[in-house]
């Protein structure tokens, strides 16, 4: 599925620019550090640091203790924890990742 597709639906079920494209590479890589994860997304680190912030709060990722700071991808949620707008939240493996349908066509 090409990567722009991706990129909006993400944006279609409330994430910023800035999340799905931070989001995107945690599903891929599985962890990351906020640099490897700015390089990937090609966006600037301070915009990372914020995006995972944000998509922390939002319960798509966490934080993976160690000395360095990685985050990994909480995904996909379970369907009663998924906000309103979450598209179907059935899920089907694609190269080896869980993927909701809903994002999938």
């Amino acid at each position: 599925m090409a990567k722009s597709i991706v990129l909006n639906r993400f944006r279609d079920v409330g994430l910023t620019a800035y999340e799905a494209k931070t989001y995107l590479p945690l599903l891929e890589k599985d962890t990351l550090t906020v640099a490897e994860v700015a390089r990937i997304a090609k966006i600037p680190r301070t915009n990372a640091y914020e995006a995972l912030e944000k998509l922390t709060a939002k319960g798509l990722c966490k934080e993976k203790p160690g000395q360095l700071k990685n985050t990994v991808p909480l995904w996909p949620p379970l369907p009663e924890e998924a906000p309103d707008n979450w598209p179907n939240c059935d899920t089907r493996v694609i190269n080896s990742k869980v993927i909701p349908t809903g994002l999938v066509k």
